[in-house]
């Protein structure tokens, strides 16, 4: 009957050891962890013909893992140093939601077999906002194996409005934006426009400023909008995005005739459109934060625009209505 022996040991504080055994097959597990966390690792097997002493063995040095400069939900590339000695067999990179990662508990995302192959680009399970956790494991032809330092990669969101800032340039359509001065009944070229603000900004100098035009209240509805693009491939089918904005507004005067702030995103051809509304203005002369949450559809046929439109009907005393760090971005897959 075979009679199964585990021996344990703990090194000194120069890091040997020792372990008496009697005579047998054995499979021997060093761990070692280093100060940096790396932890190097070797299994061999052995026979013993007679009772005997097992010392101190040597092992692989672990390699270097270093942190990205930045990390996107579209990737980011991990780096790490090349392994010295010739013995070389392999790198194992693996990732996982928590810092207790090895082996076992990680997922392995890429295995590099030449001894140059010192980086990959991760593009998996990343979610903006979340934290991953990443280690290279390196073994060698005697299998012995040695695990890097751990580190913690958070996931960025991505803006994916161009000069949401309006910082680009001081004369009206802002860059990346299109627009329309005015569109509606009683359209008659003048007045309503969109002009470049230097003088009210929420960060930054400079915002986007609504002018309506100062028309006899009650004849009609006039709209002014600024408009951007975003490109299809720049979409994630079903992914969850946030719009955020700053706006301020002077002098808004209903006279009987709704004003309102909309924001539409909508694609051509696409029946699926999500949309905001400010219809509420009670507190003027002051920047405030507006958000909304939507969730695209399951098809992309196009590109999508975002839409910022100021609705107006007719006033008198309408100073203006400014929008500063308009973003967009993309909270989960």
């Amino acid at each position: 009957m075979y009679k199964r022996q585990i021996y344990t040991t703990n090194t000194d504080n120069a890091g040997n050891f020792s372990i008496e055994v009697l005579g047998g097959s054995y499979e021997i597990v060093i761990n070692i962890t280093l100060l940096n966390g790396s932890l190097v690792s070797r299994t061999y097997s052995t026979d013993v013909n007679q009772d005997t002493i097992i010392e101190t063995e040597n092992t692989i040095e672990p390699v270097t893992l270093f942190a990205p400069t930045s990390a996107s939900a579209d990737g980011f590339t991990l780096n790490w140093s090349e392994y010295v000695p010739t013995n070389f067999a392999d790198y194992k990179l693996y990732s996982h939601t928590s810092s207790n990662i090895d082996q076992n508990t990680g997922t392995l995302i890429y295995t590099g077999t030449s001894i140059t192959d010192i980086n990959f680009f991760v593009t998996e399970n990343l979610v903006p906002s979340e934290i991953n956790y990443y280690r290279v494991f390196v073994s060698d032809t005697t299998g012995q194996i040695a695990g890097s330092n751990v580190i913690a990669v958070t996931i960025e969101n991505i803006n994916l409005m161009q000069n949401g800032s309006f910082e680009e340039n001081t004369v009206a359509p802002p860059s990346n934006w299109g627009y329309l001065p005015s569109v509606g009944a009683l359209v008659d070229g003048t007045g309503a426009d969109i002009s470049i603000s230097t003088t009210e900004a929420f960060e930054g100098n400079q915002s986007v400023r609504y002018n309506p035009p100062p028309v006899p209240p009650g004849s009609g509805a006039h709209e002014n909008s600024v408009t951007q693009r975003v490109l299809q491939e720049d979409l994630v089918p079903n992914g969850r995005y946030k719009v955020s904005f700053y706006m301020k507004y002077r002098d808004i005067d209903a006279n009987n005739m709704p004003n309102s702030f909309r924001i539409y995103f909508f694609g051509i051809g696409q029946s699926w459109t999500s949309s905001y509304v400010v219809n509420t203005f009670d507190n003027p002369d002051v920047w405030e934060l507006h958000e909304f949450e939507f969730e695209m559809g399951p098809d992309i046929l196009n590109d999508f625009f975002l839409s910022m439109e100021l609705w107006s009907g007719g006033t008198t005393d309408f100073i203006g209505l400014w929008v500063d760090n308009v973003k967009m971005i993309r909270i989960s897959n």
